[in-house]
């Protein structure tokens, strides 16, 4: 069977959504799965054995196919079915417009009409459980369909040049730091980061990286303004994803806000204190991992007053944040340092 899964939202939804790929793929190993994706993100797929092609979706950037293009080609490739997690009408109709003869997903979903078979999107547990009842795996464990990327040599070079720049004398721990969020809300404090880094690296000995996109660049040097004159170095901006993967990879653990990079830490099986302000775990979207570590300022009246996290805190106190101080954090750390 050829199957083509459509997820074109963000990376971290792309990154949620390898283990029903990996589902569909052990269910039919001879068969076909392909992705298509948002374009700018295929790099985190590459060497991935359970996917046979990826396409990319123009969603702004202009890289990609636009739409009209894109259900060209997948009208061309003859899929058998198409598996859209995806809850977009334009996810939708390029399976429809494309004559995909199954279409599965969710009927909650804008375009659940476009569909020739609906799924009750469940209301609890996590993500991954919730997009692998889309591939008929209900109630089934999680750790059998890991997240799992494959930074290639090239990026570990990149990585250990870096790591090899700041290490001069020191003890070798290493920790990475992803300061940044698409929503401002969802981002602790510049200066509690400051603070937690340089309690890493003047009391623990542990040397930093600190990284994230293009758009975390400002925020990253915000913070090193603060840190020791040594000891760290800032990737953001210059690294590719999976540049930061393999940056993960060599890491002890990662400290991160509740945003794509926790998920890309436990890709590479790398423990990640995740920070949560205006969301909260119960969404379902948290780091898989043994591991992992969740730092939240529990019972506040108005948390979660979002889905993803306004632009700016509703009751303007952003008590969520600003009462997660650097020392509690610091407290919730202590399985991750043990023995470095």
């Amino acid at each position: 069977m050829k199957t083509l899964v459509i997820q074109t939202a963000f990376l971290g939804d792309l990154l949620l959504t390898l283990p029903l790929v990996k589902a569909l793929k052990l269910q039919d190993e001879d068969g076909e799965v392909q992705l298509l994706i948002r374009a700018g993100y295929s790099e985190v797929l590459q060497n991935n054995p359970d996917l046979s092609d990826v396409l990319e979706l123009d969603k702004g950037i202009g890289k990609g196919m636009t739409t009209s293009s894109a259900v060209a080609e997948i009208k061309r490739r003859k899929f058998d079915r198409a598996i859209i997690p995806h809850r977009s009408l334009r996810s939708a109709l390029i399976a429809y417009l494309a004559n995909i003869p199954e279409r599965i997903g969710f009927f909650s979903a804008p375009g659940y009409i476009l569909y020739t078979e609906s799924v009750e999107y469940p209301p609890t547990g996590h993500q991954i459980l919730r997009m692998l009842v889309l591939a008929k795996e209900k109630g089934t464990d999680i750790e059998r369909f890991p997240i799992t990327v494959f930074p290639d040599d090239n990026n570990f070079d990149k990585a250990d040049d870096v790591i090899s720049g700041i290490i001069v004398g020191r003890a070798e721990n290493i920790a990475a730091i992803a300061p940044g969020s698409v929503w401002p809300t969802k981002r602790w404090p510049v200066e509690y980061f400051a603070e937690l880094g340089n309690y890493l690296i003047r009391e623990r000995d542990f040397h930093l990286i600190l990284t994230g996109s293009k758009d975390d660049r400002d925020i990253c040097f915000e913070i090193g303004e603060q840190l020791p004159s040594s000891g760290w170095a800032i990737t953001a901006g210059e690294f590719s994803i999976m540049d930061t993967a393999a940056v993960f990879a060599r890491s002890s653990f990662v400290v991160a806000n509740d945003s794509a990079a926790g998920h890309l830490a436990s890709a590479v099986n790398t423990p990640v204190l995740t920070i949560y302000g205006p969301t909260v775990p119960s969404f379902g979207f948290y780091p898989i991992g043994k591991d992992n570590i969740i730092a939240e300022y529990r019972h506040l009246y108005c948390r979660p007053c979002s889905k993803h996290g306004p632009r700016k805190c509703p009751e303007e106190h952003f008590k969520c944040m600003l009462e997660l101080i650097p020392d509690y954090v610091i407290s919730l750390m202590d399985p991750l340092l043990e023995g470095t």
